[in-house]
């Protein structure tokens, strides 16, 4: 072989080595490229999940927002409600049918009472009223004490004390009772 050969061989070997180092090199950028799309792929998929979720939780907090969202304003004129129910229950017949104004005072009081309960039933609140008897249930009823009888059966409700309430499915307020305990319970 002449030198002029050997040249072109080694040129042609040369060009050979490089063209496969730029091959080497296209299919590293190309997969690269082929990654880094798959990556924004991931990364687009990923960010459409975390917005559907987000959109999803915010949908639940609107529904419960319009659910609940009265609770405050409830639990504030519970009481009101209840004074005003213990002051017609304060108001005797006799002292009714002695006294006009009483009477009168009575009635209009009554009828206030029964728009508050009305208001109350129109916004999904519900009032607990548990009656002497019943039993305890400690999900609607918060024991302030207990009170010795032997007229109601020992662990049921002796007296009301205030009336609870639910808005929807959540208690707001439980009603206020004290339980029967049997007489001479406490002597050991």
């Amino acid at each position: 072989m002449t030198d002029k050969t050997k040249q072109e061989e080694v040129k042609n070997k040369d060009s050979s080595d490089e063209n496969k180092k730029n091959n080497k090199k296209e299919k590293a950028v190309k997969l690269t490229v082929e990654q880094q799309l798959e990556k924004a792929k991931s990364d687009l998929l990923l960010s459409i999940a975390d917005m559907q979720n987000m959109r999803k939780r915010t949908d639940e907090e609107i529904v419960n927002v319009r659910k609940y969202g009265a609770s405050t304003l409830a639990r504030d004129l519970f009481s009101v409600a209840d004074n005003l129910r213990m002051a017609i229950m304060s108001i005797t017949e006799q002292d009714k049918e002695n006294n006009q104004t009483l009477k009168n005072l009575s009635f209009g009081l009554d009828m206030v009472v029964k728009d508050f309960y009305s208001a109350f039933e129109k916004n999904g609140i519900k009032q607990i009223l548990p009656n002497v008897g019943d039993s305890f249930d400690h999900n609607k009823h918060q024991a302030m004490g207990e009170v010795e009888t032997d007229e109601v059966e020992k662990g049921k409700i002796a007296q009301v004390l205030s009336a609870g309430y639910t808005l929807h499915d959540r208690l707001l307020k439980p009603a206020m009772v004290n339980v029967a305990k049997s007489i001479g319970d406490d002597k050991e």
